[in-house]
């Protein structure tokens, strides 16, 4: 079941991610939710954080996501970052990571290289790793079936 809830809220977040890529060549970091009641939802950083850094409104994403997980609020969390990855057999790329919490305490984090070519946005294939467990109290060895991003 978490497999298939945070899968759900993978293929919920990645678009938007190349939405706002293949229309302006970037995004900001953003976050989404599986609620306790199984619908997904948006979380936007406060506005103080929109004025700031990158790296605040990373946090600030972050700190929403502890709270509501704390309150029991959510089922599962995804906080969507631009970074750079190395990529096997190639060089260093950019990529969308998702970062996936799920409230048993399994975390992923999901890598979508992309890249340029001729002004078109090219997406590569996913590549999964276990992730650092920053929302929710606890963390267990999550399975070792990957996530499917995009269907």
């Amino acid at each position: 079941m978490r497999k298939v809830e945070l899968e759900g809220l993978l293929n919920a977040l990645v678009p938007h991610a190349e939405r706002q890529l293949a229309e302006y060549g970037d995004f900001y970091p953003f976050a989404g939710v599986m609620r306790t009641d199984g619908a997904l939802e948006s979380v936007a950083p406060d506005p103080e954080a929109v004025t700031s850094s990158l790296d605040q409104w990373q946090e600030d994403l972050l700190e929403k996501l502890r709270a509501g997980a704390s309150a029991g609020f959510f089922r599962a969390t995804g906080l969507v970052l631009n970074v750079e990855v190395d990529v096997p057999g190639s060089e260093r790329a950019r990529a969308i990571r998702v970062a996936l919490e799920h409230e048993t305490g399994v975390s992923y984090d999901v890598f979508i290289p992309y890249w340029f070519e001729s002004g078109e946005l090219g997406m590569g294939s996913a590549m999964t790793a276990e992730g650092a467990c920053e929302v929710f109290n606890f963390c267990v060895e999550p399975e070792a079936v990957p996530l499917a991003a995009g269907g």
